[in-house]
């Protein structure tokens, strides 16, 4: 048997890739050592073993040589040709302790020299190692603010802890890091890049020999953007969000007169633009506004007003008055229940220490249980139990308050419960994702600004104090968001006026704040509305600079998550949603081959299996999801251009055989049309392009010649506008890159001139906007392209959108149900692209063109020439591709729905997918469906889906949603598609309907 040294000096050689042998190197042992003296010299040194015999190529490792002879008084030691430092004897000089100077990988002589010249060698006796990369496992804290500074925690393996390590945000070192131990490094992150609109950026570390290990979007910084700006410069007035995700924005004081206002406004968030709508009865601040399950606004009291109520109508943009108060209110607050009344309690005025309840039905109000310690300037908050809590406040003659209540809807009585331990006015009170209630801030008893925060637990009615603000302050806005985080922003920090210098981030897991940058303007008494992309909105400003700025408040975006293996391996093959949810991925380019194999991949499981082969081998060919949920495929390629098609069934897992095409045709474009039918158009067949279109009738199961392009081209891309035509644009035409595009009509079956891109453009991406605008991005001419292009079917033309980070043709988009576009892959210059980016159509930059590219995790690794896939639960799956060899992994995009509203059924069925009628009410049931917003995502599988949004109305205990199927001047083509609902910035699983 081998000595273990032996055995461990093998296993390293192995595992560096070579042996004993090729490096020259022996075993130690006595016949390896050698031993010289000079005359007059005394006993030589011997060297018998070092230990340990092996480390890193970076050097600093400790090491003891035993043998004898070593001399106490300045031995040297070579490590290979280098010295090591440090070297000490033992007194019996039967042991030197030597630090190992760096090396490279592989064996070195181990040599020892006394003062008098005596040398010892040991050949081999030492083994320099490459240093194992670092592995990165996390980042603690997550995210942090623009302008850098978070101190984060980087935790994972073989960190070095001798000589320079760096960590890298992105690309942007770090200014500060500390290298804790071989698994732990503190560290500072970095300014974002100048000018990003969003940032989730990768987190690396790279070792001193070079070495590095990098985490994938570890860590997102939170970002303040700028919109419209609104039409009056207000403060004291409130912001809510409408059922089709617009604000309304509604009286307080005008800052151009100091006179309370009756104006009210609307924020397009797609756009940033306000617009003016129906202006109130009355002029009102500090008032109420709260949302009614029929999507309705019911604003209550105010500062100016009559002791009346009114609503707002988002269909008319138009104002009526309903029950008036009996008694009048401002600095009161308004609670919704769950029985859809509306609750109002205290404030200045003759209703200070009542309560009273708003029916919408009979449009009238009633009084309800006595608060037992009047109060205004108080905080309250809709409880998970269905109860409604109020808590500290100002009473007259009295002062700042601490005491608190519940009001219970069942009994319309109010009871005391447990007291803040500080009491507090003009502070907030926000609901944890634990259902605790964070009250923070405030003013106290004594004037000054309170930076004390308490958690409230509705079961035991107590409270305990909270890890404190980082800056008091009152008179700010507080809000819940998507991701469980509590944003407290804006405020004054003393009774003088000064504002709070920076908004912080309350994370129940932490039980602390979390320091977050500081707004654009400073802002007091301001309004905040959560919009239905997660965004929070913060508007107007009583003081300060912020009342004619609106500000979006962006935090972490999503990243990319390995999703399983496909089989097989594959480029040019086609990703098809089928009805239950799973993707079908066909035919392809396996590197050396066409495919007639197929795979059905699950996004539950994140698994694929084999299903039925294709009956021709294929790629560059088209699938298409059928109304009838079948799937259609259409031409390609084989051992040459096809005109064959074929049908898969989802239920037997089986293909058969559809009538061929006319004729033979790959890299051709296919959509399905609101009749129903698909549209096939161009194409390469042989050795030219081709102008013939055809169309597939699916309850025929024939193909029908239609109208042809003026001009032939393939490599082409298609898209369904909202009035039911199909845009083609560019593509390739005899070798030459085609800047022209056309329309055709399903009604005459006919193409027409429509405006031409900027730029001829093949192998080009597409995806249709929200609202209707269609966005071509990248592909080549003469070298791959940056520039995007977005064309307006209302004036037949293209305006240039802003520019991309990088040149990429062969990149796959896809809109996501934020709206923004989602780019992924690609190659630029013939190398695969792992990078992804953002297209933000609302936001602008200026003179750059519509929108801003935001950054966007990176794939885990690049690809070309493969699929970017909407699925219905709002994810998008890239699936294979060509890289370094063709891919056969996964990765999916987006939010997770966990956590969001819940719905079980739809027009009252359990089971997917339900058909719904166009112009038919449809009902929702669930959890979590307060304040909704419903949309359908697709037809899935017919090409760039679209996303349609229907006003809705809820029931108060959110259990239910309504709406009715109708889009006015859009065509909604029949098909299947994903229904899901947003409240409380988070989104809804899907649930698949078919439109007929």
């Amino acid at each position: 048997m081998r000595p273990p040294l032996e055995r461990g000096l093998s296993r390293l050689l192995a595992a560096l890739g070579g042996s004993l042998a090729a490096l020259g190197a022996c075993v130690p042992g006595d016949g390896d050592r050698e031993t010289a003296a000079g005359p007059g010299a005394g006993p030589p040194p011997s060297i018998a073993s070092v230990a340990p015999a092996s480390g890193s190529t970076s050097g600093g490792t400790a090491v003891v040589l035993m043998g004898s002879g070593f001399s106490g008084n300045g031995a040297t030691v070579r490590v290979g040709t280098a010295p090591a430092t440090g070297a000490l004897a033992n007194a019996a000089g039967t042991e030197l302790t030597v630090t190992t100077p760096p090396g490279p990988a592989g064996a070195a002589d181990v040599v020892v020299t006394n003062p008098d010249g005596g040398e010892a060698r040991l050949a081999g006796g030492y083994a320099y190692a490459a240093a194992a990369d670092p592995v990165v496992l996390g980042v603690a804290p997550g995210g942090g603010p623009a302008a850098g500074g978070t101190a984060v925690t980087v935790t994972g393996s073989g960190f070095s802890t001798s000589g320079t390590t760096r960590v890298l945000f992105g690309a942007i070192p770090s200014p500060g890091v500390t290298v804790l131990d071989s698994g732990t490094i503190a560290a500072l992150s970095p300014p974002a890049v100048p000018g990003a609109l969003a940032a989730v950026v990768n987190v690396s570390v790279t070792s001193p020999t070079g070495g590095s290990g990098t985490a994938l979007g570890a860590f997102s910084y939170e970002l303040w953007l700028s919109t419209g700006t609104p039409l009056v410069a207000r403060g004291a007035h409130t912001a809510t969000t409408l059922s089709d995700g617009q604000v309304l924005v509604a009286g307080g004081y005008d800052r151009a007169t100091g006179a309370s206002t009756a104006s009210a406004e609307i924020l397009d968030p797609r756009t940033g633009a306000f617009a003016a709508t129906g202006s109130l009865s009355g002029a009102r601040a500090y008032h109420t506004a709260t949302r009614l399950p029929d999507g309705r606004v019911l604003v209550a009291g105010g500062a100016g007003a009559t002791p009346a109520a009114e609503l707002y109508d988002p269909a008319a943009g138009t104002w009526t008055l309903t029950g008036g108060l009996a008694a009048s209110r401002y600095w009161h607050t308004a609670a919704l229940l769950r029985t859809g009344r509306v609750l109002v309690a205290g404030g200045i005025g003759s209703g200070t220490g009542t309560a009273e309840l708003y029916d919408p039905a009979t449009g009238t109000w009633t009084s309800t249980g006595t608060l037992a310690a009047p109060r205004h300037a108080h905080a309250s908050a809709l409880l998970p139990d269905g109860r409604v809590i109020v808590l500290g406040g100002t009473a007259v003659g009295v002062g700042v308050i601490s005491s608190a209540e519940v009001y219970d809807p069942a009994t319309g009585t109010w009871t005391a419960t447990g007291a803040l331990a500080q009491a507090r006015e003009r502070h907030t009170a926000t609901v944890l994702p634990s259902g605790r209630l964070l009250g923070a801030g405030g003013i106290g008893p004594g004037g000054a600004a309170l930076a004390s925060a308490e958690v409230y637990d509705p079961p035991t009615g107590s409270w305990t104090a909270a890890a404190p603000l980082a800056a008091a302050r009152y008179a700010h806005a507080a809000a819940a968001l998507p991701d469980g985080g509590v944003l407290v922003e804006g405020g004054y920090v003393t009774a003088a006026g000064a504002y709070a210098p920076a908004a912080e981030l309350y994370d129940e897991a932490l039980g602390r704040f979390l320091p977050r940058a500081a707004g654009p303007v400073t802002r007091v008494s301001h309004a905040a509305a959560l919009l239905p992309s997660g965004d929070l909105l913060l508007v107007g400003s009583d003081f300060g600079g912020g009342a004619g700025a609106a500000t979006l408040y962006r935090g972490a975006a999503s990243a990319w998550l390995p999703a399983g293996e496909l089989a097989p391996d594959s480029s040019d093959h086609t990703a098809t949603p089928l009805p239950d949810g799973r993707l079908l991925v066909a035919g392809g380019w396996s590197g050396t081959a066409t495919l007639a194999r197929a795979t059905v991949w699950d996004p539950a499981t994140s698994s694929s299996s084999a299903t039925g082969p294709l009956a021709a081998t294929r790629s560059g060919h088209t699938a298409t999801l059928l109304p009838t949920g079948l799937v259609l495929v259409a031409g390609g390629r084989g051992a040459g251009a096809l005109a064959s098609a074929e049908l898969y069934d989802p239920a037997t897992g089986l293909w058969t055989g559809a009538a061929p095409l006319s004729t033979a045709r790959e890299r051709h474009a296919a959509l399905l049309l609101p009749t129903g039918r698909v549209l096939v158009s161009g194409g390469a067949g042989g050795n030219s392009e081709t102008a013939t279109c055809e169309t597939y009738d699916p309850s025929a199961g024939t193909w029908s010649a239609t109208g042809s392009l003026a001009l032939g081209r393939s490599r082409h891309v298609t898209a369904l506008l909202p009035d039911g035509r199909v845009l083609a644009a560019g593509g390739v035409a005899g070798g030459v890159a085609l800047s022209s595009a056309e329309t055709y009509d399903p009604a005459s079956g006919t193409w027409a001139p429509t405006g031409g891109l900027a730029v001829g453009r093949l192998r080009h991406a597409v995806a249709r906007l929200a609202n209707g605008d269609v966005l071509v991005l990248g592909g080549y001419n003469a070298g791959p392209l940056a520039t995007a292009e977005v064309y307006r079917p209302s004036a037949g033309a293209w305006t240039a959108a802003a520019a991309m980070p990088s040149a990429r043709l062969d990149a796959a988009a896809v809109t996501m149900e934020d709206g923004r576009v989602l780019v992924s892959g690609g190659s630029g210059l013939a190398v695969p692209e792992a990078s992804a980016v953002l297209l933000d159509p609302a936001v602008s930059l200026g003179g750059g063109g519509i929108g801003a590219w935001l950054a966007a995790p990176p794939l885990a690794r690049a690809r070309t020439c493969h699929t970017l896939t909407l699925l219905p639960d709002g994810r998008a799956v890239a699936a294979g591709g060509a890289g370094a060899a063709p891919a056969s992994s996964c990765e999916v995009f987006g939010p997770s729905p966990a956590g969001g509203p819940v719905v079980t059924r739809v027009d009252g069925q359990a089971a997917d997918p339900v058909t719904l009628t166009r112009g038919a009410s449809v009902s929702l049931s669930g959890t979590g469906l307060r304040d909704p917003t419903v949309s359908l995502a697709g037809p899935l599988g017919g090409g760039s889906p679209a996303r349609f949004v229907f006003p809705s109305t809820s029931s108060a205990d959110g259990t239910g949603v309504s709406f009715v199927l109708s889009t006015p001047g859009q065509a909604l083509p029949p098909g299947t598609y994903a229904l899901r609902v947003a409240a409380g910035g988070r989104l809804s699983a899907p649930r698949l309907v078919r439109v007929p």
